[in-house]
């Protein structure tokens, strides 16, 4: 059965030509996404796996939910194992192909790895043309801690509230992993304790590491730019009921776009209640300062329920962000928006079954309604 490594990258110079040569025995194919590098990222790609497929991002921004949605995308096209790594992610699986096909006649859909997070206890000279796995050996698995700093179990991802740097190999149409992909909404079938992912994040510290560590910044999303665009959205929308829906001119139809975990907990507290959905975005729209904020999962949901519960909305907040069936409709909304509209920023609007490309604003959105009344 194929394996295909996925993953973005952005002048990665400094750490491709290590992280192809250790993963182009241990995969069939990789798709790269590009993230309009200005560096020789590419020129290594092409002179060390030509036969691997290159792809340029529709994304602007290095956003946790919108890259999740553009790999979901692509993974739906693919047969086989997939699986998503960072180029600073390196995967150690022992006789990887031998173990796989034990799989193949089983319901083993998905397996995790352990994530180990690597120090560099030496800087120094580095080899380039020796693998990075054998010069920087050292790290340590990451642990969740109690209250007195201990460790009390390894760290699993999400589902604890924290990042972890553990990584999903999966034969899924699609991972549907939480926000940065170390974790899925799936049913995990195995966990072996040979089976790692080595992040190299603060290995090896030199100043080219450094200095591309740093480089990231300008392509990380400003929430505030974020927000700023919803409220836009929810004043022309006001404007645009009263002239076109209020008269039965024209319809509007909501689609769930989230850009992060605090949108994408909203989404499915707006779906718990048919009834008030409407009332409940335009209240979440309206006040988004009072709750997205938090640096956890567990942070961000604390501020959501509390925000609904100010609100007056009747909703059991936890049977509801822990429904299945509301996390697969929002999903798919975001899948399909991206795959059939090619959405990638919010807020976007569609007019029968096109794009509306111009400036977002009301004079723009008459002139469009007007021509098609």
């Amino acid at each position: 059965m194929k394996k295909t490594v996925i993953a973005h990258f952005y002048n990665e110079e400094f750490m491709m030509e290590w992280w192809l040569n250790h993963h182009l025995n241990l995969f069939d194919h990789g798709i790269l996404i590009n993230h309009k590098s200005t560096d020789r990222s590419v020129e290594i790609i092409r002179d060390i796996v030509p036969e691997w497929s290159i792809l340029d991002t529709s994304l602007e921004f290095f956003d946790a939910f919108d890259n999740d949605f553009e790999i979901m995308n692509i993974e739906s096209n693919i047969e086989g194992w997939k699986m998503v790594l960072n180029i600073t992610e390196f995967l150690i699986f022992p006789n990887m192909d031998l173990r796989l096909k034990k799989f193949v006649d089983t319901d083993v859909q998905c397996i995790k790895t352990k994530g180990v997070i690597m120090v560099d206890d030496e800087p120094g000279v580095l080899a380039r043309k020796e693998p990075l796995v054998q010069q920087k050996k050292h790290g340590f698995l990451e642990y969740r801690k109690n209250k007195y700093w201990k460790a009390t179990e390894y760290c699993n991802g999400a589902r604890t509230g924290r990042t972890c740097r553990q990584r999903i190999l999966h034969r899924y149409s699609n991972g549907a992993y939480h926000p940065g992909r170390h974790d899925t909404y799936r049913p995990i079938d195995f966990v072996a304790d040979d089976i790692f992912t080595l992040w190299y994040g603060y290995s090896p510290w030199c100043e080219e590491f450094i200095e591309r560590k740093l480089s990231f910044k300008a392509k990380i999303p400003e929430k505030d730019l974020i927000l700023g665009r919803s409220k836009q959205h929810v004043r022309d929308l006001s404007q645009l009921k009263k002239d076109y829906i209020d008269t039965g001119l024209a319809k509007i139809e909501f689609r769930h776009f989230p850009l992060d975990v605090a949108a994408f907990n909203a989404s499915k507290v707006s779906q718990c209640k048919s009834d008030q959905s409407l009332e409940i975005l335009e209240s979440l729209y309206s006040n988004q300062q009072e709750w997205v904020k938090g640096n956890t999962a567990e942070e961000i949901n604390k501020n959501l329920k509390k925000f609904i519960e100010k609100e007056g909305f009747k909703i059991d907040f936890e049977k509801c962000i822990n429904d299945k069936e509301i996390e697969d409709f929002v999903l798919n909304d975001r899948i399909e928006g991206v795959k059939v509209f090619k959405v990638n920023a919010t807020p976007t609007i569609i007019i029968n079954d096109k794009k509306f490309e111009k400036t977002l604003n009301y004079k723009n959105l008459k002139k469009s309604l007007e021509k098609l009344i």
